[in-house]
């Protein structure tokens, strides 16, 4: 959603994007495996893709003034490649811990008794890792609440736009972007 709406407000997301979620594909060579960032079995793979993100960031340092990415799973390495961002803010996409449960079940397949206590203590660990970060590196943050912004899109219009210092729209621009922010939508739809 958020990854979208930047999109349209003009800010390059990559170049090659998923339509149906808005994610960078060049960042996801890690394939959503998080184990690779926490497990120390599997450092290789993890040093691996740190220097892949280096690679990418630096290319897209050389090629655009101002640019983006979206990776569910950017907070288990962004402490390491934080220095190579120019001038980085951040914006961080928090869903209802419940609600991020319920999706990652049925989005296994594989739904096991006391899964949607571990997953939705999994998502507020997830989350206050941001936020310590996000407190430690003096970059400008934002947090955005998912359900929040389904229900005030014009605000959230308003609040990512000037984020992202984009502080003037043209008339009707603002209500046109509110329509975009919808629940699990195809984000690529639009546009």
């Amino acid at each position: 959603m958020v990854a979208g709406l930047l999109h349209q407000l003009g800010v390059n997301m990559g170049a090659r994007v998923d339509p149906s979620n808005q994610e960078d594909i060049d960042f996801l060579t890690h394939r959503g495996i998080r184990r690779i960032f926490w497990n120390r079995a599997e450092n290789a793979k993890r040093k691996e893709y740190i220097k892949h993100a280096r690679s990418l960031i630096s290319a897209r340092n050389a090629s655009y003034e101002t640019w983006g990415w979206k990776d569910p799973i950017s907070s288990y390495y962004i402490s390491d490649i934080h220095r190579l961002l120019i001038n980085p803010h951040y914006i961080f996409v928090v869903r209802d811990a419940a609600a991020v449960a319920s999706r990652e079940m049925k989005h296994s397949g594989d739904v096991v008794a006391g899964d949607s206590i571990n997953l939705m203590g999994r998502a507020l660990k997830e989350y206050s890792d941001c936020l310590s970060f996000v407190s430690g590196v003096g970059s400008p943050a934002l947090v955005i609440s998912y359900e929040r912004a389904l229900r005030h899109s014009l605000d959230t219009v308003k609040l990512v736009s000037e984020f992202a210092g984009i502080s003037s729209l043209e008339p009707g621009r603002r209500e046109e972007l509110a329509q975009y922010i919808q629940p699990e939508r195809n984000t690529a739809a639009f546009g």
